[in-house]
């Protein structure tokens, strides 16, 4: 049975510019990776920026609720989860030690190959979403005339 891979949208500009300029040697590492995340959570919002570091994060919601963020290195990547410390680690991948974040070390391509959509799937179940829009109801009135029919 042939799976059709989801289609997911490209990387964006300052993603790629960031990576050439900063971290060329982790790109090939970081951009596998936000492919696998857009793939899972393909409505989630994704936020590029750097500081020390060129960082990727994804949220259903406001920035400070990221799920997952992605954090190249010099020498490695970080596959890191906001609410790591609360999530299942079946495969003992998980590191951190921090009251929240905790996060996976990718250092080479064949890292890729451990079965991190694991980690990413249960960081997409626990991720904040945004309060769905209220309903429109009809009015008191409205409702009253229909009850008494």
């Amino acid at each position: 049975m042939n799976k059709k891979k989801k289609s997911v949208a490209p990387a964006p500009e300052q993603l790629l510019e960031l990576l050439a300029a900063r971290r060329p040697l982790m790109a090939p590492i970081v951009l596998a990776l936000r492919d696998m995340v857009a793939r899972e959570a393909p409505d989630a919002t994704e936020r590029v920026y750097s500081i020390y570091a060129v960082v990727d994060l994804f949220t259903f919601a406001r920035p400070s609720d990221a799920f997952i963020h992605i954090v190249a290195y010099e020498k490695h990547v970080n596959l890191g989860f906001n609410q790591g410390s609360t999530l299942p680690d079946p495969h003992g991948l998980i590191a951190g030690t921090g009251k929240s974040i905790r996060h996976i070390r990718i250092v080479t391509k064949e890292d890729l190959k451990r079965p991190l959509r694991v980690y990413i799937r249960a960081a997409i179940k626990q991720a904040t979403r945004p309060p769905a829009a209220p309903t429109k109801r009809a009015p008191r009135q409205a409702r009253r005339r229909q009850r008494a029919r």
